[in-house]
């Protein structure tokens, strides 16, 4: 009996030696790794890794930090690379709530970090950058920001590349990210998915279930991405010199974007199904925003307009609920060249508001109307999906589950929720026959959602 009982006893000795844990507190001094053997990591107060030297944590390893502490990385490196199978976690250590700890506070300098596969859920900032203008010296793939108060913050100069990467949850995915490229991310249920400071660059990304999908646009580039069912889809608060290319924007509830500024432009845009499409009260401005060769129809107000500067001209606008355009300027407006999906100028003045319903307000002028349809006729190639479909395999399934494609579609991405809404699985790619490992998922129905362009399908599947 005594023979047994200490086998056991080594047996679970030997366990709870695997299962180590460490604590740690303090200065970096040197090029210091923090291994799979030691994880999960506690940080029991602020860590400091000092200038010149690489924090380096290895695939797998889990780091937890207790109330209001903090990883400052001070004109040092970060390099995080975890794996698809073995990602890195940052999470709390007390409370699963938004805020439990600071930050992972990058402060100044260019030496670069990487994060590939990590996870950063209950922080007050996930990653906080406070570096100065140092290039493309912070690298974040494949990772997830969940439950934070912000996701990424950027109160510096410093810029990077941020690439297939969920923001879901937060009570704002990114904000203030200066001069940095962000490509195939998703932005979904957060009270606002992106603001941004300046001179950033979004590249098909997806943003929906949000309060507001994006807003505080300065100066940024949105190219090819989908904003639909957010309360506001883009809210351009601070407005000047944005150029929003190729984009869908659809079924947001109030708004599908709300313009505040001048010199922005608006090019070969789908405005869709939104309560209203688009919306620009501001009227002291000096610089007038362009808006061509969109399609905006079937929202319940294409357009509500108050200023007489703005360029409209070459656009779709018509099939909208209660008005095409609703004009509350004292002035007159033209919006002339535009497509009204009919020749006739009484069907036409029928379907706008202005002085006609309000004496209080200018007349619009819509002529010449466009009987060409310019909207298509553009420069830029035209916003159209291919058709497309795909078929689940298994279904249900236990272990993984192959997508498959008649044919190989551009700029796919893939996305599974669940029943309640939740975002499971978020990733981009191409191929005919894709792969999903699924033995993590809870027993129950989900639906995958497949964008590409504006098309957007979704099927369903049991996870058994």
């Amino acid at each position: 009996m005594k023979k047994a009982l200490l086998t056991v006893f080594l047996a679970c000795s030997a366990f709870f030696a695997v299962k180590a844990q460490t604590n740690v507190s303090g200065g970096i001094y040197a090029n210091t790794t923090w291994t799979l053997a030691g994880s999960p990591y506690t940080v029991t107060g602020n860590v400091v890794v000092f200038p010149g030297f690489t924090l380096t944590i290895e695939p797998g390893v889990m780091v937890k930090f207790d109330a209001g502490v903090q990883l400052e990385i001070r004109q040092a490196g970060l390099i995080a690379m975890g794996t698809n199978a073995d990602s890195i976690s940052f999470t709390s250590n007390t409370s699963l709530t938004a805020g439990s700890w600071n930050s992972i506070y990058l402060n100044g300098g260019a030496m670069t970090s990487k994060f590939n596969y990590c996870n950063f859920r209950y922080a007050t900032n996930g990653i906080e950058d406070n570096r100065g203008g140092v290039g493309d010296s912070l690298i974040i793939n494949n990772s997830n920001f969940n439950f934070n108060n912000t996701g990424l913050v950027g109160q510096g100069t410093g810029v990077g590349l941020i690439d297939n990467c969920n923001f879901t949850n937060n009570g704002t995915g990114g904000s203030l990210i200066y001069g940095s490229t962000i490509n195939n991310c998703n932005f979904s249920f957060n009270g606002t998915g992106f603001n941004c400071h300046s001179y950033d660059i979004l590249n098909y990304c997806t943003f929906n279930h949000n309060q507001t999908g994006m807003g505080s646009l300065l100066n940024s580039k949105v190219n090819h991405c989908i904003v639909n069912y957010n309360q506001t889809g883009i809210g351009i608060v601070n407005s000047g010199g944005n150029r929003i290319k190729n984009t869908t924007v659809d079924s947001n509830a109030v708004i599908g974007i709300d313009l505040y500024g001048n010199n922005d432009s608006i090019y070969n845009c789908q405005i869709k199904y939104n309560g209203i499409g688009l919306r620009h009260l501001q009227s002291s401005l000096s610089w007038p925003n362009v808006i061509a060769n969109n399609t905006i129809e079937n929202n319940g107000i294409g357009i509500i307009l108050q200023v007489t500067i703005d360029n409209i001209h070459c656009n779709k606008i018509c099939n909208n609920t209660t008005y095409d355009l609703q004009y509350s300027g004292g002035q007159n407006v033209s919006v002339a060249n535009n497509y009204w999906c009919t020749a006739d100028s009484n069907s036409t003045q029928a379907v706008i508001y202005d002085g006609h319903n309000n004496i209080s307000y200018g007349l619009v002028n819509f002529m010449p109307m466009d009987t060409v349809q310019c909207y298509l006729a553009t420069g830029i190639s035209n916003y159209e999906s291919p058709n497309f479909s795909f078929s689940i395999f298994p279904n249900p399934a236990t272990d993984q589950l192959t997508l498959t494609f008649p044919t190989i579609i551009s700029k796919t991405t893939i996305s599974i929720f669940n029943m309640l809404g939740g975002l499971v699985y978020h990733t981009s790619e191409t191929g005919i026959n894709i792969v999903i490992n699924v033995s993590d998922f809870a027993s129950g129905m989900y639906v995958i959602q497949i964008a590409s362009g504006e098309k957007i399908i979704r099927q369903k599947f049991i996870k058994q």
